[in-house]
């Protein structure tokens, strides 16, 4: 997760109402005093620790960075009664922890209040937390749309909670031997380019439903508890102007909460989109701008970049002159390149534990030492996709999700997996239309169910940009709900936050996007003029372009570098995918996807449809984590977990 002190933790609990085996003890003891897991964490570690109950039940490791961009203080809370830890960025929403006390003991206390559990929805951010007391319940839990993801294992004799999948599998393994990976679970990678089910890269290792959390009493036992989702907080609609208030409101109050708690200016992101100018309206509103500074990615001709500045001459903002700033790189990181020129992907593959596709590979970074604050999250605010728009019915939903999708086009997996993923697939489409009210609701709760949490989630585990996401708000997101999918995808409440704040944040040229003609037919502005609205013939997808115009120039599609350079390297990227996989005969994979229909995919690769290419580059990731070819740049474990 995000980097705030803890870089992982692990709650062991016994299953059988007592203490856990004097055999696991001495093992967690190596763990912390020797080192035994660090290599598989994906950054270097300064610190570890270890808690137990009142008859040793349950213990919690951590495993610390010793970076503290957030001034948040230590990076866990100890007393004899209670032990607290977190992974990520977590304060209660729309008014931060207070003064100088360190987060976690500040966590502490929240948790210890008689309306807890039922008020985890009010605490804010993406994390994974601990709170787990000596005699009483504890809990693990994660925040509210579960970005934050919680790994779990069960054994006979005890059960371990983890921030981090591979944690939970090596304290699950039996001693001296390895777990063991999932071919039917990492397959997943090939039939949809994405994990659809809360499956991992492990066997008997899987991630905590969405919207639950864990919890324990002091014997140890412990049981899974399901909140409601916050797509499904107003059983009623609410009038639009009370879902824009409440909307509105939380993100105010999250923008001052984050200013106020930070020991240094926060850099904003800003860019040509409407997200991050749903956070400066906010921002404009609540009078916190000047708390911020504004930084914007790309050369001086990039669209972003031009209406940056633009909004940055507007409203006086104070514009950074510097990026983040890194740390020194430690020697640990320094990986040769020319280990094989796999080096990056066998990296991100070991990062992820082999759940997130080489598709949207990130390089493991540096960490740095600044917060920023950037407005991913803000597509359940008001998305709108022409493919789903269609729909009528939530009989509907099941055949979009494959057709949209384009689930299994590329025709990689067996008969026997493509049944299993599709019984999985069907069993999902079921629970998400259960509370929905049209099936755009169950679109856009699939987004933040797979989308956010099985890629987004899974690339935060190794994204060091200690990034702040405000419009992740569960209050905020759930009033978009509440207003029905017409408003919603009319994008509203952007246009109502925007609006409210001040005119020229309506009228100012987007990048690559305009208004829908739908806002235009609900809503009676001036604002609105033709130039700033889509053309009915072509309406606003929310991913699409329009041109438009900023200071007379014409404005381009937004262009994406990393783009053009994954094509550049893609051939060569897939005879290695070749050579170490398909040619390989033990290979797992091939359990799961048919060894000859992923030859001939590669052989074909550059006339493949895009999502198919995904599938491809996802039956990759998949081949080099199960024939574990990431292994060689650390240290395994075995002998000593």
């Amino acid at each position: 997760m995000l980097e705030c002190g803890v870089l992982t933790f692990a709650v062991v609990s016994s299953r059988g109402r007592g203490p856990l085996s004097v055999e696991l003890q001495f093992r967690l003891g190596q763990v912390v005093d020797e080192g035994k897991l660090d290599g598989q964490l994906v950054f270097p570690v300064a610190d570890r620790s270890i808690w137990y109950n009142h008859d040793r039940s349950i213990a919690v490791v951590v495993w610390s960075s010793g970076l503290d961009p957030f001034a948040a203080g230590p990076a866990w809370h100890a007393t004899d009664d209670s032990f607290t830890a977190y992974s990520g960025y977590v304060w209660p929403r729309g008014r931060g922890w207070e003064g100088e006390t360190p987060w976690a003991s500040q966590l502490s206390r929240f948790c210890d209040r008689p309306e807890f559990p039922r008020e985890v929805d009010q605490l804010s951010g993406t994390f994974t937390a601990a709170h787990v007391r000596s005699r009483g319940l504890g809990y693990v839990f994660s925040d509210p749309f579960s970005i934050g993801n919680v790994y779990f294992a069960e054994r006979p004799n005890h059960a371990v909670f983890s921030s981090r999948a591979a944690i939970a599998a090596w304290l699950a393994a039996p001693k001296g031997r390895a777990p063991r990976r999932d071919p039917l679970g990492i397959g997943w990678l090939g039939f949809a380019g994405v994990i659809l089910d809360d499956v991992t890269g492990f066997e008997g290792v899987r991630l905590l439903p969405q919207c639950a959390r864990i919890e324990f009493d002091e014997s140890g036992d412990h049981a899974i508890r399901s909140a409601v989702h916050p797509a499904n907080w107003y059983p009623q609609l609410l009038p639009p102007e009370e879902a824009v208030a409440l909307a509105r409101r939380d993100l105010e109050g999250e923008l001052g909460a984050i200013a106020g708690m930070a020991a240094t200016t926060v850099l904003a992101d800003l860019t040509g989109g409407k997200d991050s100018r749903m956070i400066l309206a906010a921002m404009l509103s609540a009078g916190v701008a000047d708390r911020y500074e504004f930084w914007t990615a790309g050369t001086p001709g990039l669209p972003d970049v031009r209406i940056a500045n633009q909004l940055v001459e507007t409203f006086g903002l104070t514009q950074a002159r510097r990026g983040p700033l890194p740390t020194t790189e430690p020697e640990r990181w320094r990986v040769s390149e020319s280990v094989d020129d796999l080096g990056v992907d066998r990296r991100f593959v070991f990062g992820t534990s082999g759940m997130c596709t080489l598709w949207t590979a990130i390089p493991i970074n540096v960490p740095s030492r600044e917060v920023k604050l950037n407005g991913v999250g803000g597509e359940p605010w008001y998305t709108n996709y022409p493919a789903s728009g269609i729909l009528t019915r939530l009989d509907q939903f099941h055949g979009w999700l494959y057709a949209g999708q384009k689930i299994g086009d590329a025709g990689l997996v067996t008969a026997a997996a493509r049944a299993h993923y599709e019984s999985v697939i069907a069993d999902m489409a079921e629970q998400l239309c259960a509370g929905s009210r049209t099936p755009q609701d169950a679109v856009d709760k699939y987004y933040l169910r797979v989308r956010m949490r099985r890629w987004f989630g899974t690339l935060m585990e190794v994204d060091r940009r200690n990034r702040v996401l405000p419009l992740f708000s569960a209050p905020a997101i759930a009033a978009a709900f509440a207003l029905g999918s017409r408003w919603r995808h009319a994008q509203f409440l952007p246009y109502s936050l925007m609006a409210g704040a001040d005119q020229r944040l309506v009228t100012t040229p987007f990048a690559s996007d305009v208004w829908p003609q739908a806002l235009g037919e609900l809503v009676d502005s001036a604002l609105l003029t033709p130039e700033l609205l889509a053309s009915p013939e072509r309406p606003v997808s929310g991913t699409g372009s329009v041109p438009t115009t900023v200071d007379g120039k014409p404005s381009a599609p937004k262009r994406n570098f990393s783009t053009d350079k994954f094509v550049a390297t893609a051939v060569h990227r897939l005879e290695r995918f070749r050579s170490l996989v398909i040619d390989d005969p033990s290979n797992p994979l091939f359990d799961v996807l048919d060894r000859e229909s992923v030859r001939r995919a590669v052989d074909g690769y550059a006339d493949l449809p895009f999502l198919q290419k995904q599938q491809v580059f996802g039956a990759f990731t998949a081949g080099l984590w199960l024939g574990q070819h990431e292994e060689q740049l650390y240290e395994s474990p075995v002998g000593g977990s």
